[in-house]
């Protein structure tokens, strides 16, 4: 698993934290891969996180989230991902 904290090769799809599907609101800044505080570095947008970063926890990094569906129900998911919400055809 990389750790390092230099800029990916996939650094161009670094949309960062607010628009991934893994981060939590909250009182400080969280996502699954940092559930105590996602790192200055990565927040900052100093680093991307689109490969395995220093200290996380697992593998999970960035994923679009779905912003169709966090508009209509306010439910973080990444796109794709369907959700109990959504009507099916």
């Amino acid at each position: 698993m990389p750790t390092s904290w230099k800029p990916s090769d996939r650094v161009d799809e670094w949309q960062g934290c607010l628009g991934c599907a893994h981060y939590r609101l909250g009182g400080r800044p969280a996502c699954v891969a940092y559930p105590e505080r996602i790192p200055l570095p990565i927040l900052s947008g100093e680093v991307d996180h689109m490969v395995p970063r220093p200290g996380q926890v697992g593998d999970t990094v960035f994923e679009p989230m779905d912003l169709e569906l966090w508009r209509r129900t306010g439910q973080r998911a990444s796109r794709g991902v369907t959700s109990p919400l959504t009507p099916t055809a």
